[in-house]
C-alpha cells in the first residue's frame, strides 16, 4: 500500500501528536509500505488556509502516487478545500488523523467561531477518520454530527522505556523533603500551567518543589505570564523552569521525582501521562479530554476540573501531607500502564483500517 502522510514541518518534532504520527510512519516501512510525507513548513492558520491556492502545493497532492491520504488533522487549513475534489479525482480515501482539534484551544471568540467553521468542514470532507481517544471521537462527532467510518487507536507505551520497581516507588514516595512535582508540557495556555502556579502559591513553600519541561517559544505573551507568576510566588518557593530537553533524559527526570500535574483546559489524550505512568508516578489530569480514559481517579490519581486551583490544592494537599497515599498511587499507576497498548498494535488497528477504505474504493470502482 502507497500511503501519504500530510504534516506540518517534519516528523522529529517534539510533541505527542508528531510521536503518534513518527510511529506509524516507522510501522509502515517495516511493512513495506510506501510511505510519502507530503510536509509543509508550519504557519500562521491565514497563511494556511492560503495553501489551498498555491498551484505547486495542489500540484503535489494531486500527483502524490498515493492509494490512501491521511492528513494529519492540525493541517487541516491547508487542505480544506481541496480534499474532497483529491479523494473523487485520485479515487482515493482521505483520512482524517485526529490527535487535537484547533477549535477546542483557548482563542478569541472570532478566532474560535472560525476554527470551528472551518474544522467542521474539514471533517465532513474527508472519507473517514482516525481517533486518538474515545474523547477525541466524541468531540469529533459533536462537529460534523454524521457518521463515517472511523477507529480509535490509543497511543502505545512502548516508547517508554522505565525500569522503575515496587521497591523504587516506595523509597522515593518516602525520601525527605518537599514533594517533587513535575509538571511536562508545552508552556502553552492550554496545558494550564497557570493553574498549577496558582494552587502551590496557597502551600507553604517548604512543603513543595516544581520541574516544568517543555517549550518556552511557542506563546510568548503566556510565558511571560507565568514567569511573572513565578517571581510573584512566596518566597523559598522552589520552581526549575528547564524549557524542553532531549527525549533521552525524560526517564531520568521523570524517575526524579514523586507526583505529575497537568491541569489542561483540555487535553485530547495526553501521551506524557501514560509516560508518568510508566515512570510509577501519581497523576493529577484535567476532566477536559481523555484523562477519564487514563487515570484511575481515587487509585492511580486525581481528576480535577479545568480552571479549578482550589479543586487542584486539595489534591496537592493530600499527598504533600501522606507518603504512604503517594507510594500507593504510584504504584497502581506503574500497574495501569501495563495495561495500555504497544505501538504495533495500534497501528496495525489503523493500517487495518486503511486497508479496508482502499480495497472498498477499488471494488466500488471510484
Amino acid at each position: 500500500m502507497q500511503i501519504g502522510l500530510v504534516i506540518y514541518d517534519h516528523l522529529d518534532v517534539i510533541s505527542g501528536g508528531y510521536l503518534y504520527d513518527r510511529k506509524l510512519v516507522e510501522f509502515w516501512r517495516r511493512q513495506d509500505h510506501e510511505v510519502i510525507v507530503l510536509a509543509l513548513p508550519a504557519r500562521s492558520y491565514g497563511r494556511h488556509l492560503v495553501d489551498n491556492f498555491l498551484p505547486a502545493w495542489r500540484r503535489r497532492l494531486r500527483e502524490a502516487p498515493v492509494d490512501v491520504l491521511v492528513v494529519d488533522e492540525l493541517c487541516h487549513p491547508s487542505v480544506v478545500l481541496l480534499v474532497r475534489g483529491l479523494s473523487r479525482q485520485k479515487k482515493i480515501p482521505v483520512v482524517s488523523l485526529n490527535h487535537l482539534l484547533r477549535s477546542t484551544e483557548p482563542k478569541l471568540p472570532v478566532l474560535g467561531y472560525l476554527y470551528r467553521v472551518v474544522e467542521a468542514y474539514f471533517l465532513n470532507s474527508v472519507d473517514a477518520h482516525v481517533h486518538n481517544s474515545q474523547d477525541t471521537a466524541r468531540q469529533v462527532l459533536a462537529l460534523i454530527r454524521q457518521e463515517l467510518p472511523a477507529v480509535v487507536a490509543y497511543p502505545g507505551r512502548d516508547h517508554w522505556l522505565s525500569e522503575i520497581g515496587p521497591a523504587d516507588i516506595a523509597v522515593r514516595a518516602k525520601a525527605s523533603g518537599g514533594l517533587k512535582i513535575l509538571y511536562v508540557g508545552n508552556v502553552i495556555e492550554r496545558k494550564g500551567l497557570h493553574v498549577l502556579l496558582d494552587a502551590l502559591s496557597r502551600i507553604p513553600p517548604q512543603g513543595w518543589c516544581l520541574t516544568v519541561v517543555g517549550r518556552l517559544d511557542l506563546e510568548p505573551r503566556y510565558v511571560a505570564r507565568i514567569n511573572a507568576e513565578v517571581k510573584a510566588m512566596p518566597e523559598g518557593a522552589q520552581i526549575n523552569v528547564m524549557g524542553a530537553i532531549p527525549f533521552a533524559e525524560m526517564p531520568k527526570i521523570f524517575s526524579a521525582h514523586q507526583l505529575f500535574v497537568m491541569p489542561s483546559l483540555y487535553e485530547p489524550f495526553g501521551i506524557v501521562y501514560v509516560e508518568a505512568m510508566g515512570a510509577g508516578l501519581p497523576l493529577i489530569a484535567s476532566s477536559a479530554g481523555a484523562s477519564a480514559e487514563l487515570v484511575d481517579h481515587g487509585r492511580s490519581g486525581f481528576i480535577v476540573a479545568p480552571e479549578h486551583p482550589l479543586e487542584l490544592l486539595s489534591y496537592l494537599q493530600r499527598f504533600v501531607d501522606d507518603r504512604a497515599l503517594l507510594a500507593q498511587f504510584g504504584q497502581q499507576a506503574l500497574n495501569d500502564f501495563q495495561g495500555f497498548p504497544r505501538w504495533n498494535d495500534s497501528a496495525q488497528l489503523i493500517t487495518d483500517f486503511l486497508s479496508e477504505l482502499t480495497a472498498e474504493r477499488v471494488s466500488k470502482g471510484c
